[in-house]
């Protein structure tokens, strides 16, 4: 036998998504599907490059989607295959459309490519070097990464130099070049073998290839098999691969699969491997523990993995994951599951952080308690206070945690200030640090973090599928070029936004108070170069197409939109017609244009009569670039709006569900009404959310508020996972009420898998609550996110 008897290729099927969000999306090398909640992204990247270089028609082109739609209907057939299968089948239905045009161009392109990579191999000195671009055949250089917490390549050194009988299993026939060349050099006398498919996908290394290389080496010194799979990558099922690989009871030959697709698919092999590289798609991420990091690089990895061994054991991702290929690597014992996402954590810093149980279960119970002691102690030189509860959702009675175990239940974590004059709380922007989001374990290694403190994420950003749906509904000109950005309102340090909606906000006063109220936007000036550009509260969203200036938000006909059920999904509205309009998203201007435009959800319309357009042209340098557009020169831009305080900062955009006392949520038809003011049931913001905010369902959430003695707790009620539910918005402020008594304001934030509550300590990040997945990261991990929050202790 060459495989375990559970072996899968590719780690796990797709029904251990089922129950999730991820199960109704499937991102994956080309493929981007998502069809949750209305949405319906079916994207083919590979297909779309074929029909813009025109060896697609359009009547093909439609058909292949329609029929890539029908297939993932059947959402139950899919289940039972894993990702990687699930490829091979999209590019079987790909292969129904291609002629022998579309069969002459790839192989062209693999020629081209050959050719490309050929003139730059000899340059290529070391051996080390010919191994790492074998690795990073398709990455930038500074792309990728210079070092790796999985990197054996003295181990691989050593076994090269060891084994007379080796077996190369590519991923990418880009690799070859690298791969032929490193043998000729360093492998000479060695028995080399070589697995190339017989019906590759994408870029997979095809037997035809053997015509391509032969032109540049001496092909005969090596023995090439060709194996058929079912799946993107290898399936050792396979008969042939049966007689070429070895048993678990050989160990003459070595084995070495590189690329990620090799690496997910030889994940349970009964022989020994080594594998080399890259780390790109989410999969890859969460079966080797190596996610994005703020440099928004590549790693790589080099491993030997044991045969027969559980490499990385669920990591599907929806649920904690159990191993990985980093755990593997480090042969780390328990204590590592004390911060089991950190590559930098080190047990021997942390003995107060021991593990004892051998169990799963009991192993989070420690941790838990672990992290308990630490965060009380933390806390109680702040006059605040730890929460650490769970709660029934049956009655919202207080229950024991008992983790992995399927219950209807919700998981909550908190911290209460009673007195805010002890402690620093510090909203922190991604663009304050000239980055599009946060993420926290990178900023702990750049010192940016240096104190002890509490973290929880803060309010909602422009996300890459937000954008993506905002960009499907304009045209080219008015189409956004930036994502992950601040949504809604922000006053800080002489930097001020437009207030989108009526949304609730959180300001901190100079005296050290924190207040939460709604805020929308009302008189204000906006200065443009120089150009001081000022309008009335009666000028936001004025019907009147004579004055000098009118500020359309996408607040607009709110108390009319709101209660008709439009399909937000493909809802647009037109302003400013027969005006000069300036489109503005995070005081970036976006268009401009002589006629109407579409209102953002994301940013307001600045609409001038021609007498200001004529001022705001002498201003800032425009062209015409057709169809009524202007292009923009450089600019400068700062607002100040008439009702703003003067506070120390003030970040609005989230939802109210207490106010001064007042529960605005105590039942559906309640918060309806209150969301509703806040314009949650506006087409236009409900195309600003990944999943509905305002919906009377349980999830993932994380608010902030104030007692009536002006302290300031915030919680996070983790979901999505099976131990913890989520949680309606009138069990928060029962179990709010429950845990602090007198609540007088409560706000949500922005929640699903941005919910998080965590703790640094000691130079370390430690998730506190339990994260539900998103698309690049997993259960239990933090997300990176545009806007966090940090409450430190105060200087005296």
């Amino acid at each position: 036998m060459i495989f375990r008897d559970d072996y899968i290729p590719g780690g796990y099927k797709r029904n251990e998504l089922r129950g999730y969000f991820q199960y109704y999306k499937y991102i994956y090398e080309a493929i981007h599907i998502n069809v949750i909640k209305g949405r319906d992204i079916f994207e083919d990247a590979f297909m779309d490059r074929l029909y813009k270089a025109g060896l697609l028609k359009l009547p093909a082109y439609r058909s292949y989607y329609e029929n890539l739609r029908k297939s993932f209907r059947d959402s139950d057939f899919f289940g039972y295959l894993t990702d990687e299968q699930v490829y091979h089948n999209v590019h079987a239905l790909r292969k129904t459309f291609f002629d022998s045009k579309i069969e002459e161009y790839l192989a062209n392109k693999r020629e081209k490519d050959v050719e490309k990579i050929m003139s730059v191999v000899n340059e290529i000195q070391t051996s080390n070097d010919l191994i790492m671009e074998m690795i990073y055949y398709d990455v930038e250089r500074n792309k990728r990464e210079s070092s790796s917490p999985i990197n054996g390549l003295e181990q691989l050194l050593s076994d090269l130099n060891t084994f007379d009988e080796l077996i190369f299993i590519p991923g990418n026939y880009k690799q070859l070049p690298f791969l032929f060349t490193f043998s000729e050099r360093y492998l000479k006398g060695k028995k080399i073998e070589i697995l190339l498919k017989s019906d590759p996908i994408d870029e997979e290394p095809a037997y035809s290839d053997i015509d391509l290389f032969g032109k540049y080496f001496d092909l005969s010194q090596y023995k090439i098999h060709f194996y058929a799979s079912t799946s993107y990558g290898i399936d050792l099922r396979d008969e042939k691969l049966q007689k070429i690989l070895p048993n678990e009871d050989e160990n003459s030959k070595l084995v070495i699969g590189t690329d990620e697709n090799m690496m997910l698919t030889l994940n349970g092999a009964l022989f020994d491997y080594h594998i080399l590289s890259k780390v790109k798609n989410a999969k890859a991420r969460r079966y080797t523990n190596l996610y994005m990091n703020s440099r928004k690089s590549t790693p790589f990895v080099i491993a030997k993995v044991k045969g027969g061994s559980v490499v990385a054991e669920r990591y599907s991702g929806v649920e904690r994951v159990v191993g990985s290929l980093y755990h593997h690597y480090i042969n780390g014992d328990k204590r590592h599951y004390m911060n089991f996402y950190s590559t930098s954590y080190n047990p021997d810093v942390f003995p107060e952080f021991d593990i004892k149980p051998d169990s799963f279960p009991n192993i989070i119970l420690q941790r838990d308690e672990n992290l308990s002691k630490a965060m009380e102690g933390f806390l109680s030189k702040m006059n605040g206070r730890y929460i650490n509860s769970y709660y029934s959702l049956d009655d919202l009675k207080k229950i024991k945690y008992i983790p992995e175990q399927n219950k209807n239940a919700v998981l909550v974590r908190g911290v209460h200030f009673k007195d805010t004059s002890k402690i620093k709380i510090l909203p922190t922007l991604a663009q304050d640090l000239n980055s599009d989001l946060l993420y926290v374990r990178d900023m702990l290694k750049e010192d940016f973090l240096k104190e002890n403190g509490v973290y929880f994420n803060f309010l909602y950003f422009a996300t890459s599928n937000i954008i993506h749906l905002y960009n499907e509904l304009r045209n080219e000109n008015e189409r956004l070029k930036f994502e992950n950005f601040f949504i809604d309102y922000i006053h800080e340090d002489n930097f001020t936004t437009f207030p989108l909606y009526n949304k609730a906000l959180i300001e901190y006063t100079e005296d050290g108070r924190i207040s939460i109220h709604r805020k929308q936007l009302g008189g204000g000036a906006l200065t443009i170069n120089g150009l001081n550009l000022k309008w009335n509260a009666e000028d936001v969203n004025s019907p009147e197409q004579d004055k000098d200036i009118v500020i359309f938000t996408p607040y607009m006909n709110n108390e009319e939109l709101s209660r008709e059920k439009i399909d937000f999904m493909h809802f647009t509205m037109d302003v400013g017609h027969e005006r000069h309009n300036i489109v503005l998203i995070n005081n970036k201007i976006v268009c401009v244009r002589k006629g109407a435009v579409k209102q953002p959800s994301l940013g307001v319309v600045l609409s001038l009569n021609e007498k200001m357009f004529k001022e705001f042209s002498k201003a800032v340098d425009i062209s015409e670039i057709g169809d009524g557009y202007f292009k923009v020169g450089s600019y400068d831009v700062s607002l100040k709006l008439d009702n703003d305080k003067d506070n120390v900062w003030a970040f609005g955009g989230g939802s109210l569900l207490v106010q001064n006392g007042e529960n605005l949520v105590e039942d559906s038809a309640k918060a309806f009404e209150s969301f509703r003011e806040e314009g949650w049931y506006h087409p236009l913001s409900m195309q600003t959310q990944e999943t509905q905010v305002q919906e009377w369902v349980r999830g993932p959430r994380t608010v902030i508020g104030t007692d009536e003695n002006g302290g300031f707790f915030a919680f996070t009620f983790s979901g999505r996972t099976k131990e913890s539910k989520g949680i309606r918005f009138d069990e928060v402020v029962e179990i709010a009420k429950n845990e602090i008594g007198n609540v007088k304001n409560v706000m949500n934030l922005d929640g699903g898998a941005s919910s998080c509550l965590g703790f640094v300590y000691k130079g370390e990040f430690f998730e506190v609550s339990y994260p539900s997945a998103s698309d690049d990261t997993s259960s239990g991990l933090v997300r990176p996110v545009n806007s966090a929050i940090f409450v430190t202790k105060i200087d005296i």
